[in-house]
């Protein structure tokens, strides 16, 4: 897998912005990467050591419309908590400027 698609975009949500003090981030990621995936982007491409990456996937929501006429599936989430080593920088996710 590339290294560059791995890693989707941060997650800003109350528990990420509590795990920030840790030196824990919270990102989302490639519903196929695996944790040495996560581990050798985070690695290669922003020059931090990793010490543990946990995986956390979020089954997809059923919503029921119209009175359970039609039955939407959200997409399921795969998210990564990375924790680096004592003595790395703080890790800032930037958005690329090619997206728009």
């Amino acid at each position: 897998m590339d290294l560059t698609q791995v890693i989707k975009a941060s997650l800003v949500t109350e528990k990420g912005t509590n795990l920030n003090a840790q030196k824990k981030y919270l990102v989302q990621v490639n519903p196929s990467a695996t944790k040495i995936d996560v581990k050798q982007a985070v690695e290669a491409l922003y020059d931090r050591k990793v010490a543990s990456i946990r995986i956390i996937l979020n089954p997809p929501k059923v919503r029921i419309v119209a009175r359970g006429k039609s039955v939407q599936k959200r997409v399921r989430l795969k998210k990564a908590i990375i924790t680096l080593k004592k003595g790395e920088k703080e890790l800032t996710f930037t958005k690329s400027k090619d997206k728009k």
